[in-house]
């Protein structure tokens, strides 16, 4: 089971870890101009759906899934996601090249990440509504 992941979207790199036993999600580099700058660090819910983006939400209790979640609890959200990566040098080497949501360019890297995640982890979780899952 993983605690630490790299997220890409079309604009960020995003270090994805545990911290205190909750998401944190902390933009390490930046591939386009955005008003957001790097360093800027998202702590907020306690669990984070990875899918077609990444969302922070505080589930009520008894609740673990963000379809059991009022979005009224949802927090953060990423753009759509481009790819999943292991290593922060994977992630970053995917810059300045034309990136689409969901890219088929990493798909294995995506699933590894996804698969390292897996179905009981304690902060990560799957979306189990359709608008957030990943386009197969």
């Amino acid at each position: 089971m993983i605690n630490r992941f790299w997220a890409v979207t079309k604009t960020y790199v995003y270090e994805v870890s545990v911290v205190e036993g909750k998401p944190c999600l902390e933009k390490v580099a930046m591939f386009t101009q955005s008003r957001a700058g790097l360093g800027i660090v998202h702590q907020d819910g306690a669990k984070l759906c990875v899918g077609r983006k990444l969302v922070t939400y505080l589930p009520p209790e008894g609740a673990r899934t963000i379809g059991q979640t009022n979005p009224i609890l949802w927090s953060f959200g990423t753009s759509a996601i481009v790819a999943l990566f292991e290593t922060e040098r994977e992630a970053r080497n995917c810059g300045g090249l034309s990136l689409v949501p969901h890219d088929r360019r990493w798909r294995a890297q995506t699933a590894k990440v996804l698969d390292g995640i897996g179905p009981e982890h304690p902060v990560f979780t799957f979306p189990d509504l359709k608008d957030l899952m990943l386009a197969e």
